[in-house]
């Protein structure tokens, strides 16, 4: 008798830890993952500063979101490179963020990378400390 209940435990546990991840998943899948043109109603724009040594974007439809992390990656030289931050949207329906250099800068001085390649920026949108939705964004 024991060793049967031993089996059935066993088996529920077996069960049980089997399809508690894609049960999980569910919750996983509440934070969307789009590229391009994001989720209905937000729009990202995505652009080179004139001299092509810097970067900026400019997020709108996001009044939903209390704070947004961004996450800017390239590659110089086959050496991957990136440059993060993150801000406090009040709510407002557009944010805004300028000129995130693509090199290096050091009391003043700048030192700029040549032959940037794979461009992309990643964006998490948060309320309330819980992450809603992910952007992804490539630019070329």
């Amino acid at each position: 008798m024991k060793k049967i209940l031993l089996n059935i435990t066993f088996s529920v546990l077996f069960i049980f830890l089997a399809v508690v991840p894609e049960t999980n998943a569910v919750f996983k899948s509440s934070a969307k993952m789009t590229s391009g043109n994001f989720t209905s109603g937000i729009k990202t724009d995505f652009y080179y500063r004139d001299d092509k040594k810097a970067l900026g974007f400019n997020i709108c439809g996001i009044n939903s979101y209390d704070r947004l992390e961004y996450l800017l990656t390239y590659q110089h030289d086959s050496i991957l490179e990136g440059a993060g931050g993150s801000k406090l949207t009040n709510y407002e329906n557009c944010v805004k963020e300028e000129w995130i250099i693509l090199g290096l800068e050091s009391q003043g001085s700048y030192h700029y990378f040549e032959n940037v390649t794979g461009i992309k920026l990643n964006v998490d949108l948060f309320n309330t400390g819980v992450k809603q939705t992910s952007l992804l964004k490539t630019l070329d």
